[in-house]
């Protein structure tokens, strides 16, 4: 059945409507302030006997209907969700697996176009690998299982064969006096030149994450650019909100530099690399090296950095960023637990968020990749912009038609490209 939906300016409910052969549920399309329309898609996914979830079939969102509550967990922008659903719900109404149910809902005030508007902008290559993102907004209610989630992807991801590549951990004290510090570790086996170095900060949000998220690229990168790179395992907010994370990156920093020698590397080519939350905080962490009496990195490598909490309160956002992936809403959740107090407020440090930052002169050589349907585009290209009108070098990529994290879609074209780049900028950042 093709997609369809309706929008209704008043009264909502939900029915349902009998046995589908294929099962059946909702999907949503909305635009946050409210405004709900319905549509019937096919093929849902059954968790237990008062469920029923929708996949993310033909760019839909997902939702998940009980008994007496409903949860949209839709892209950025669209948090209207289902909840005013929840009031025609009856526990009596039948959900069984093979159900079809159709919601209606409405608004008076629709002021962002319609959910799910930008898919048609999405690369059709990139489009299938949304079903493999959370679609359950990120929440102080949801971050337990969200990591949990993500932690069990990760044994689902299996460890190439690159006997060429030793892999190992480490356990660095923290210069202020924190606990020490996990840090795994990869290097090509067989050099006895010292090598450079790729410190790697992985994403999540601030909220989430491991560096073994990493794990098969660095190993594959430590091969193949015969450098060695540790991946740090920082501590997360909001447990331990801003400076602690950034504090337990330059701890190994500085580690690192003090014991090359003994570590076998370079000093002289020790670069930070991270990929989202892990690229705001690569940012801010060269920022931090470069106003402190110590080492300075000799290089910043930054996918889609997470770099201005004000992003998550603007009001003014480009239009067609953000609906994807991680959202308005996630990243107001992600800025919001590390900086302990409202994203956007006056005085955010800028070793916590890069773009605050007065003057950005002095900067290690510096990266940035970005999709052009990414919530960081903007604030990525404006810290570009700042850098080059700094004269800091300044290598700058947009993908276009690419989301946040686009990079989980391996086969696509425009991925391979992206992985492309970022192997040659690091290439020519650590040998020259």
């Amino acid at each position: 059945m093709r997609p369809f939906f309706l929008l209704f300016p008043a009264a909502f409910a939900l029915m349902a409507t009998g046995a589908a052969p294929d099962g059946g549920t909702i999907a949503h399309h909305g635009n946050g302030q409210g405004a709900l329309a319905y549509t019937t898609c096919h093929g849902v996914s059954f968790q237990g006997n008062a469920a029923i979830r929708t996949p993310a079939l033909a760019g839909l969102p997902q939702a998940t209907i009980l008994a007496g509550s409903a949860h949209y967990a839709g892209p950025t922008g669209h948090n209207a969700m289902l909840r005013q659903i929840a009031t025609s719900l009856s526990p009596a109404v039948d959900l069984s697996p093979h159900c079809r149910c159709d919601a209606i809902s409405l608004s008076l005030e629709q002021t962002r176009i319609p959910a799910m508007r930008t898919i048609e902008l999405v690369d059709p290559e990139l489009r299938d690998a949304l079903a493999l993102w959370p679609q359950v907004p990120l929440t102080s209610e949801t971050l337990a299982q969200r990591r949990a989630d993500a932690l069990a992807l990760l044994g689902a991801i299996p460890t190439p064969d690159l006997p060429n590549v030793a892999a190992d951990e480490v356990h660095v004290e923290s210069v202020f006096g924190a606990k020490p510090i996990r840090a795994l570790t990869y290097r090509p086996i067989g050099s006895d030149s010292p090598l450079p170095v790729i410190l790697h900060i992985h994403g999540g949000g601030f909220v989430m994450g491991t560096p073994e998220m990493k794990d098969v690229e660095n190993r594959v990168l430590a091969s193949e650019l015969k450098c060695a790179i540790y991946s740090v395992d920082y501590r997360l907010a909001p447990e331990a909100p801003h400076p602690a994370p950034l504090e337990d990156i330059y701890s190994v920093f500085v580690w690192l530099h003090a014991n090359a020698s003994q570590l076998r590397l370079d000093p002289a080519r020790i670069g930070i690399k991270g990929e989202s939350g892990g690229g705001g905080f690569a940012a801010a962490a060269a920022l931090y090296a470069r106003d402190r009496d110590g080492p300075k990195f000799a290089f910043q490598h930054l996918i889609y950095p997470m770099i201005d909490d004000r992003s998550a309160v603007r009001k003014d956002l480009h239009p067609f960023v953000g609906e994807f992936v991680w959202t308005q809403e996630n990243n107001h959740f992600g800025w919001r637990s590390l900086l302990g107090e409202e994203p956007g407020s006056a005085g955010v440090s800028a070793y916590a968020a890069a773009a605050r930052a007065a003057d950005v002169r002095g900067l290690p050589p510096t990266y940035i990749s970005v999709g052009g349907l990414d919530l960081f585009l903007e604030e990525n290209l404006t810290y570009a912009d700042r850098l080059s009108r700094a004269g800091v070098p300044i290598e700058l990529h947009v993908y276009p038609r690419a989301y946040h994290g686009f990079y989980r879609a391996t086969n696509a074209r425009v991925t391979k490209q992206a992985e492309h780049d970022t192997r040659e900028a690091l290439r020519r950042f650590l040998h020259g």
